[in-house]
């Protein structure tokens, strides 16, 4: 069977140098990854991609009650310290909130099976006596790689509450302290957590639990160029019929390397993408890397080499239909930043592309008539002209 072709992080930065020469120009490395990254953010944004639709999960845990605690504002070991007496804190409690003396607190961090730390913000104010208390969830972290919630779900049944801002989910903590099935939610930032979302929900569950949703996702983010120098150091050697990828004087990103490509040259020579010089000879996402010189890839090669060059490069997180479009909008960005004549030109090219690629991005042809109703009686939308809301 044919393989996909990808593009690559490496081929958008050979292309796009190759169109400045086109167009008489040069252009540094920052400015072609800095006209990449804001294409791929501008793509991502200006339409309801499906290929940036996926599920995801959230579990929530069962509130616990056994105990009780005693708060020290600040003279104890740490400050805001909340001691547990007669049970031990949830392996889940430094994302949690507890409930004490009449208030809702967020917890900070866990220091100890006994004792936790309370939020700056979110705490009594002043020492409190031994009391009863509920530790449990107010919100859960959603995927890394979230935008937008197309609707969650719950164990059980096909809707989840009703969507409230913030402020109101705060009030009904406050006010109606409950226990039950979920009823209200919110999309927001994790306290202290720059760029991570979460749901926060109302009220707080008493059983083990998990809620399903469908999201909007952005790409994959572009770390490995395939031109930096650690990106094709050293050599490798392949078996046929083994994932296995074993490297001479390289340097394998060992941190975040799995999903990147590596790109297997027939020579000493850095391979190039399809339309390059030296094409590489195979291609295969990477599983995992298990140090600087030894990697596993997601299938075996096909033929044993030893002493080649390679090069690891992100994949362009798009789907296929988009790339012309996406180039474009490389283009169009860069003639910008370096000031080319006739920028309308570019302007247009990319309009185009990207009309284009709305229009083949949806994998199933049908015909709806208004009105004709979609699962569970709800009514589908009747489709309209496309409109381009990032130009």
């Amino acid at each position: 069977m044919t393989a996909p072709r990808i593009l690559t992080y490496a081929d958008v930065i050979d292309h796009l140098e190759e169109f400045m020469v086109g167009q008489g120009h040069e252009a540094s490395q920052p400015a072609i990854r800095s006209a990449i990254y804001s294409a791929y953010i501008d793509l991502a944004n200006i339409y309801d991609w499906p290929f940036l639709h996926q599920s995801g999960r959230v579990y929530l845990y069962a509130a616990e009650s056994t105990g009780t605690v005693v708060y020290d504002h600040t003279a104890g070991a740490n400050e805001r310290q909340l001691t547990l007496t007669g049970a031990t804190w949830p392996s889940w409690a430094a994302d949690a909130n507890v409930q004490f003396d009449g208030l809702v607190c967020d917890i900070e961090s866990r220091v100890s099976s006994t004792v936790v730390t309370l939020h700056a913000r979110m705490n009594p104010g002043q020492d409190v006596a031994s009391s009863s208390f509920t530790v449990y969830q107010r919100w859960a972290r959603l995927p890394c790689d979230f935008k937008n919630l197309d609707g969650p779900l719950g164990e059980s049944t096909s809707y989840f509450g009703k969507h409230v801002s913030l402020s109101e989910l705060l009030q009904l903590d406050r006010a109606s302290f409950s226990t039950g099935e979920l009823r209200y939610y919110y999309v927001g930032e994790v306290p202290d957590l720059y760029g991570q979302k979460a749901i926060f929900f109302w009220p707080y569950s008493t059983a083990n639990q998990t809620i399903d949703f469908a999201y909007t996702r952005r790409p994959r983010e572009l770390r490995y160029s395939g031109h930096d120098a650690n990106d094709f150091a050293g050599t490798i050697a392949v078996t046929a019929s083994s994932a296995t990828v074993t490297g001479t004087s390289t340097a394998f990103p060992t941190a975040d390397g799995a999903g990147s490509i590596l790109r297997i040259a027939s020579s000493t020579t850095r391979p190039t993408g399809p339309f390059g010089k030296t094409p590489y000879v195979e291609e295969r996402a990477i599983n995992a890397v298990a140090s600087a010189a030894s990697l596993t890839l997601d299938a075996a090669v096909v033929t044993t080499r030893s002493g080649v060059s390679y090069q690891i490069t992100d994949p362009i997180d798009i789907q296929p239909e988009a790339r012309n479009a996406f180039l474009r909008m490389c283009e169009r960005n860069l003639a910008i930043t370096r000031g080319l004549p006739n920028l309308e030109r570019f302007e247009l090219a990319a309009r185009m592309a990207t009309i284009d690629a709305m229009a083949g991005a949806n994998p199933i042809h049908q015909d709806y008539v208004a009105g004709d109703p979609g699962p569970y009686g709800a009514p589908r939308g009747i489709h309209s002209d496309i409109a381009l809301t990032g130009f």
